[in-house]
């Protein structure tokens, strides 16, 4: 007979002479340790053990709570004794067409119980009838009829086996079309949903310093660092692009790498806004140990950060909430260590050597999991690798944390390097001072910040800028603003609760708050206006548009 096991284990459960070595070998390959199947008596409506097995059970407690159970079809739960009373065991039982197999075991696999249900309905008429004529065989003429019928049942079973054979491969069959409906599906969906989620707001982002710097380039007839913006965001927007196209060539290793000589520093600080949302989220603490200087790698910034970022967030997915995370990196010989540690999950020994594996993911942490594809650090290992780095996992075991370790080459030279002063070689200390009406820009893109601050001051205004709620609160406790212009998505603090804190904390002049945000649909502009801003900006604006608002707000 061809066909799975289960299939042909079922089948042989119908010859009585050969019941309960079949039994072993389905229990076995459901994962259990003992199986005993049960038939309901017409006459009692109480469940016994089907002919061919010991005809007494364990009896106990957990028997009777169990056999209370089987009258309602489906899975039951429950503890039994077995083989003795005293020695409670787990039991998996499934009941159906007036048949229940009872999975006695720690290991019980439902899926595959699952699997055989089209091939239970056969099995229960057998032992059903089995169950019946034994209970007539104290006559001679049930005996007879007893013959005739499990005659007659031994031919069905004969004509039967085809049939099932036949069901078999199409089950089968049809199991793989599923399978592959549902990857495509899936994979579609995935696409589809990363599209529609960052293609509204995350392009919105990167166009409003372009279109910031190009109307700076008209007011001042010039073309300098704002040139330089609008080249970087403009080279951010296309791989963006780039992405939403086709996602696949992460995880091919099919990217074109745009290399520069860059601070880790600064490099790790991009990483850390992008994993920031799931880190407030638990409000989980990161310790950073990163020198500002002295670390210059040449790669491509956006994937390092990248790569920086997956690390964090799988971190913080597989840690408790409030837990501790290092974030940390040294010089090691011609290298650049970093490493991120976490006190979470852990990982099993036999897991350390597939977690980079495309879609694979710790099975320990499945109902933990925020979400996940499996594919973060098959990325990570792609991107290291492309970078002529490695990275490395480490774990004493589950309960016990989890360190990553990537090593990537420094930058030729980068040990003969003097130290700069980062803000400066990124020529971001361009600031005027002007006597009027005072203006807090409050944007976690720096870029956005920068120009939106330098177009103001052009405008006449005084102007002051921060990269989150907090310093934020602090500059406006000194600065004492007219109006304060706030990015909503903010990391630790976002733009509604520093908008309320703002107005706790400023006692004169009265002030004004604007929205300049990436989120533009009816329902932001409500939540704003609850929130208690006075004027709502979607990304991205222009000078007059900002003008024409803060002429009105500032009367």
């Amino acid at each position: 007979m061809t066909g799975s096991p289960e299939w042909q284990v079922v089948a042989a459960l119908a010859d009585i002479d050969r019941r309960q070595v079949s039994a072993a070998h389905l229990a076995a390959h459901i994962g259990a340790d003992a199986l005993v199947i049960l038939v309901e008596d017409a006459a009692t409506e109480a469940f016994l053990p089907a002919p061919g097995f010991v005809q007494t059970l364990a009896g106990g407690a957990g028997w009777r709570q169990l056999l209370s159970l089987l009258r309602t079809g489906g899975f039951h739960r429950g503890r039994v004794g077995h083989p003795s009373a005293e020695q409670l065991r787990p039991a998996l039982a499934f009941t159906t067409g007036g048949m229940s197999l009872v999975f006695i075991g720690d290991g019980v696999s439902k899926p595959a119980i699952e699997a055989l249900e089209p091939a239970l309905p056969l099995l229960a008429s057998t032992l059903r009838a089995e169950h019946e004529a034994i209970l007539a065989r104290g006559e001679l003429r049930a005996a007879k009829t007893h013959a005739r019928e499990s005659e007659s049942l031994a031919r069905a079973l004969d004509l039967s086996r085809s049939e099932v054979e036949r069901t078999l491969v199409q089950l089968e069959q049809q199991t793989r079309a599923a399978d592959e409906a549902r990857n495509r599906a899936e994979e579609a969906a995935r696409t589809k949903d990363e599209f529609l989620a960052m293609l509204g707001h995350e392009l919105r982002n990167p166009l409003s310093p372009i279109l910031t710097a190009l109307q700076l380039m008209r007011l001042k007839n010039q073309t300098s660092r704002e040139q330089e913006v609008i080249e970087r965001q403009v080279a951010s927007l296309m791989r963006l692009v780039d992405d939403l196209l086709d996602v696949s060539r992460i995880t091919r290793g099919k990217i074109d790498l745009r290399k520069e000589r860059v601070e880790l520093a600064e490099v790790a600080a991009r990483a850390i806004e992008m994993a920031s949302p799931i880190l407030e989220k638990k409000q989980q603490v990161l310790d950073v140990r990163i020198a500002p200087t002295g670390l210059m790698l040449e790669v491509d910034p956006s994937r390092m950060a990248q790569v920086l970022s997956n690390l964090l967030t799988n971190a913080a997915k597989y840690s408790d909430a409030e837990s501790t995370i290092l974030f940390g990196a040294d010089r090691v010989g011609e290298h650049v260590r970093v490493s991120v540690r976490d006190q979470g999950i852990g990982i099993a020994p036999a897991m350390l050597g597939q977690v980079f594996d495309i879609f694979v993911q710790n099975r320990q942490s499945v109902d933990r999991s925020q979400g996940g594809l499996g594919l973060g650090l098959a990325i990570v290992r792609s991107l290291v690798d492309m970078h002529g780095g490695t990275v490395r996992a480490f774990s004493e075991g589950e309960g016990h944390g989890s360190e990553f370790v990537v090593e990537i080459p420094s930058a030729p030279g980068a040990a003969a390097e003097p130290a700069v002063d980062g803000a400066a070689a990124l020529g971001l200390q361009y600031v005027k001072t002007f006597d009027g009406v005072r203006v807090l820009v409050v944007d976690d893109n720096d870029d956005a910040a920068g120009l939106l601050a330098e177009a103001l001051g052009a405008l006449g205004y005084s102007v002051r800028t921060a990269s989150d709620g907090p310093s934020g609160l602090r500059i406006a406790s000194a600065f004492q603003p007219h109006l304060a212009l706030l990015d909503i998505g903010l990391p630790v603090m976002d733009g509604y609760e520093l908008a309320q804190r703002l107005r706790e904390q400023q006692t004169a002049p009265p002030l004004r708050l604007i929205a300049v945000t990436g989120y533009g649909q009816a329902d932001d502009r409500r939540r704003s206006s609850a929130a208690g801003f006075d004027a709502h900006l979607v990304k991205p604006i222009t000078l007059e548009q900002l003008q024409n608002v803060l002429d009105v707000h500032r009367r």
